[in-house]
């Protein structure tokens, strides 16, 4: 296998849907285009990957894989940056098909507050996390 291949995103799948969601409230389209590859298209804004993102958010019955995280960090990573102003196409999607799903503000903002005591991080890591 190619090395460089081996280590590039491809921009289709739910790991790299759920990455680029939860990226999309601090970093910019532009820097996040950059990262999935050469279409210039970043995950959110592929109308394709329309059944993955629903599983993502929790609308359709199965959880793509366990690259990816829970349906409550997908739904407010997409309100804290719909906050924010990003404007991709299945943000919209979410937005305007599934707005009782949406979190409120405040809700959104919890999950960068939150912290499990019950974690595998060393002790010595603890400090810069919290």
């Amino acid at each position: 296998m190619d090395r460089e291949k081996s280590f590039r995103w491809c921009g289709a799948c739910p790991k790299c849907l759920f990455v680029d969601i939860l990226l999309a409230p601090f970093v910019p389209k532009a820097e996040r285009a950059a990262i999935f590859g050469d279409s210039g298209l970043e995950p959110l804004d592929r109308e394709e990957l329309t059944s993955i993102f629903d599983e993502l958010i929790g609308v359709a019955p199965t959880k793509p894989f366990e690259c990816v995280g829970e349906v409550g960090e997908v739904r407010a990573a997409l309100a804290l940056a719909a906050a924010k102003g990003e404007n991709p196409v299945l943000l919209r999607y979410f937005l305007a098909f599934h707005p009782d799903k949406v979190p409120s503000p405040a809700e959104a903002g919890a999950f960068l507050r939150f912290f499990d005591e019950r974690n595998g991080v060393p002790e010595g890591i603890l400090p810069l996390l919290k």
